[in-house]
């Protein structure tokens, strides 16, 4: 039996296929090498553009460069390369052609599939399956020879990548006609051949910024001002704005305008000048300044703390103080003594550079600079503070910051002062004998010591005589006891004698040139004649006389109140009918009993009276007490004037001053204490027994001042017995008198008869 032939793929399908195949290989290799050159030129022009727009430091030029090649192989690799290497087998081209053209109705599909090794076992077996498979070969001849392989590609990719590769290369070919140095220059600076900035139209410079790091130091919270100027040569544009784009290490962005100063002229070394102020700086700060085609990149301002120093002086005191040299810290304004040696330590908070003190010397403004190189602990003395001192700190520190405002130290110099006289002229007014002695009493204080005390005092207008009143001894308090005699001045009766106590400290240079020297109280004495001094003190006492009638009187009317309080007990006091001219509280009293008698207004009644008495008590102690001085007072006098007698001092003393102040230490305290007794008692009780020992102590207290009033009454009946004496000499002196002028008289009428 003979073998049959299996059958064949007509030559005309494989050519056809073939020709796809080299087709689809080539499309890929012009589609896949175009669009890797627009890529590769579009990350060129990318490259460029950013260095022309950054002007990157050569590190980031290289890291471009290899960005480029690192896109061109992968755009080979993915365009291409990965393409190409594809396998395109007989089988994936009759897919794709009956994808294409369905007029071939899989029969050139399933023909490549029969003839390709694919055929089932069946199609094998017979010589049925080999007819079925030479027609469908015949009929997939057939209808591929109507196939247009032109018809099975979409050439607008292929379309988009030659105009994009040649739209690169054009622009290419045009930069390099139109500005050949320029695309040269980019080229030299893209493959960092060159370092150069790219030449631009506007130029723009800023102030600082010259460190290599680009930045500048504030200190934190202040204000930063830029200042950047731009080229008004010939050729180069000025712009009209200049932007500040900036970012904080926060995260913040910001755009601002510049503020633009003036115009300037076109020409050599002429610039128009920009402004920006960074308001508040808390965090640092990185900006651009954009201007025209120029820019300012990667500018910062770094922010730190602005220094601050702490401060403590060294004090030296002048001598005479004798106080030890102390460390005081320094709390605010800071008084010390005139003369002080004062050394200002400062401690820092941080690395310094430098600190200038600002101060005035003799009242011209002076500047100390000190170098410190880092240090963070310096010295600034003043030799001798003499007036009120302020001293301006200004620190700049390592960074080159400095303070926000100058650190202020006030120094007040605070004068020794005088010292403190006070001496006084006791038992005596002011009037006085020729034959007086003079008390002083009192101290003399200084906070360092009393050198030197005396007595100034001068006659009428004469000039003043200074007379030792105590031993000062350089002590800081000196107590006075003087006794000044009159007598040894010689005095007559109408002159006048003013007299003061001085005193003058230890203070010496460089304080001061001169000690201080202060003046105590200065008393201007009359000076009258015995008569005229009795007559003096006599009037005083009369006048005491009456004010003490009147003390006796308030404390009748005291005790009188108290007997008219109202009890409901038995034994309550009848009442007196009232006096149309009654004192001011009864009239008081008077007027309530117009209200309802009931418990209530009773009971106030009651204790408004015993306030009443508890007032006029107390103010009656007090002026019984002032009463009991004045009379001692007139005693003195009447003793250091030396005109007193026995008999006068120990009645003014012994008969009145001693017994009042009895009076006023035990009756009267007495009777304010049962006064508040009784009104502690009269909500409770209403017995008419409560008011009797307030009652009782107020008739001995009455009892007591009348006593002291007869003894008031013998002295003025004494007083006027001394007046009548003092007339009767007085008429004895002038009969004397006129009888001497009239024998004077008669021997000149006898010697002129003789004549």
């Amino acid at each position: 039996m003979a073998t049959e032939t299996a059958p064949q793929l007509a030559p005309g399908i494989q050519q056809l296929l073939d020709a796809v195949r080299r087709r689809i290989r080539r499309y890929v290799w012009l589609e896949g090498l175009t669009a890797t050159v627009a890529v590769v030129g579009v990350a060129f022009w990318l490259a460029l553009a950013a260095d022309w727009l950054f002007e990157p430091a050569r590190p980031v030029r290289h890291a471009l460069l290899g960005l480029i090649a690192l896109v061109a192989v992968a755009s080979l690799g993915w365009l291409l390369l990965r393409r190409v290497l594809v396998r395109l087998s007989d089988h994936s081209m009759a897919i794709l052609l009956e994808r294409r053209f369905g007029n071939l109705q899989d029969s050139l599909v399933t023909a490549v599939e029969l003839t390709g090794g694919r055929r089932p076992k069946s199609a094998e077996q017979g010589p049925f399956g080999q007819q079925m498979l030479a027609e469908t070969c015949e009929e997939a001849w057939r209808r591929s020879r109507q196939v247009d392989v032109g018809a099975i590609f979409d050439r607008r990719p292929l379309v988009r990548a030659f105009v994009a590769a040649g739209a690169i290369l054009l622009s290419i070919a045009a930069a390099a006609v139109a500005s050949p140095d320029m695309l040269r220059f980019g080229m030299r600076r893209l493959t960092t051949l060159t370092d150069e900035p790219w030449p631009r139209k506007t130029h723009l410079r800023i102030e600082g910024f010259a460190n290599p790091q680009r930045e500048e130091v504030v200190a934190r919270g202040m204000e930063f001002q830029i200042h950047v100027q731009a080229e008004a040569a010939v050729g180069l544009v000025v712009p009209q704005v200049v932007e500040v784009r900036s970012r904080d290490d926060e995260g913040k962005r910001d755009r601002a305008m510049m503020v633009r100063e003036g115009v300037a002229s076109t020409g050599s070394n002429s610039y128009q000048d920009y402004r920006y102020t960074f308001g508040s700086i808390l965090s640092g700060v990185t900006f651009d300044v954009v201007g025209g085609d120029a820019r300012l990149r990667g500018l910062r301002i770094r922010v730190v703390e602005s220094p601050s120093i702490s401060l403590s002086l060294s004090c030296e005191y002048p001598a005479y103080m004798k106080r030890a040299a102390a460390e005081i810290p320094v709390t605010g304004v800071m008084p010390l003594p005139v003369g002080t040696r004062v050394t200002v330590r400062a401690r820092a908070t941080k690395d310094l550079r430098q600190a200038q003190i600002d101060y005035l010397s003799d009242g011209s403004p002076q500047t100390r600079k000190i170098s410190l190189d880092g240090a963070r602990e310096f010295d600034f003395t003043v030799d001798h503070l003499l007036a009120d001192q302020t001293l301006s700190f200004s620190l700049v520190d390592t960074d080159g910051v400095g303070n926000r405002a100058p650190i202020q130290l006030a120094l007040t110099a605070v004068a020794d002062e005088a010292p403190q006289v006070d001496v006084r002229l006791e038992g005596i007014g002011s009037a006085i004998t020729p034959q007086a002695r003079l008390p002083l009493v009192g101290h003399i204080d200084d906070d360092y010591g009393v050198q030197r005390v005396w007595l100034e005092h001068s006659i009428d207008e004469d000039d003043p005589n200074e007379s030792p009143l105590a031993e000062a001894g350089g002590r800081s308090q000196v107590d006075i006891s003087h006794q000044f005699e009159v007598a040894e001045l010689g005095l007559k009766p109408g002159q006048k004698l003013l007299i003061g106590a001085k005193a003058a400290d230890n203070r010496s240079p460089p304080a001061a040139e001169e000690p201080n020297v202060a003046s105590g109280e200065r008393f201007l004495l009359d000076v009258v004649s015995n008569d005229q001094l009795l007559a003096l003190l006599e009037t005083r006492e009369l006048n005491l006389r009456q004010r003490f009638e009147t003390i006796i009187q308030e404390m009748t009317d005291t005790r009188d109140s108290l007997v008219e309080l109202e009890f409901s007990g038995k034994g309550a006091p009848d009442r007196e009918e009232p006096d149309k001219e009654k004192p001011r509280h009864e009239a008081d009293d008077a007027a309530s009993d117009d209200e309802p008698n009931s418990a209530g207004a009773v009971l106030q009644r009651n204790l408004l009276r015993v306030e009443r008495a508890e007032q006029n008590g107390q103010k009656n102690a007090e002026e019984t007490r002032g009463v009991a001085v004045a009379f001692d007072r007139i005693r003195a006098e009447l003793v250091n004037n030396r005109i007193d007698t026995e008999e006068l001092r120990i009645r003014l003393k012994d008969r009145i001053a001693d017994p009042l102040n009895q009076v006023v230490d035990n009756h009267f305290t007495e009777f304010g204490r049962r006064l508040a007794n009784l009104k502690k008692k009269l909500p409770a009780e209403t017995s008419a027994d409560l008011a009797k020992p307030a009652i009782e102590e107020a008739d001995t207290i009455i009892l007591a001042l009348q006593k002291v009033r007869d003894q008031m009454l013998e002295l003025e009946s004494f007083n006027e017995a001394v007046e009548l004496l003092r007339e009767i000499i007085a008429a004895q002196e002038q009969v004397s008198e006129e009888t001497k002028s009239e024998r004077s008289k008669k021997l000149r009428s006898l010697l002129e008869d003789d004549e």
